[in-house]
């Protein structure tokens, strides 16, 4: 039985090791990308919830005032 080599870069990572990093990379990326969408909706809503402050006060005095 003939001993197999197996090649190396010069970081002493296999091309199994790249694969997995490559994936772990991606997968950091995408969690990244989901926290900061997460963050923007949050903000939108916090300004659109800003922008309906008093507005059921104005509405309840819209409808005593039709009474």
């Amino acid at each position: 039985m003939q001993p197999t080599l197996q090649l190396v870069s010069d970081r002493g990572s296999t091309p199994e090791h790249n694969d997995q990093q490559r994936r772990r990379a991606h997968k950091t990326r995408k969690r990244r990308a989901v926290s900061a969408g997460s963050r923007a909706l949050t903000r939108e809503v916090r300004e659109l919830a800003d922008d309906e402050r008093g507005a059921v006060t104005a509405e309840y005095a819209i409808v005593i005032m039709a009474r």
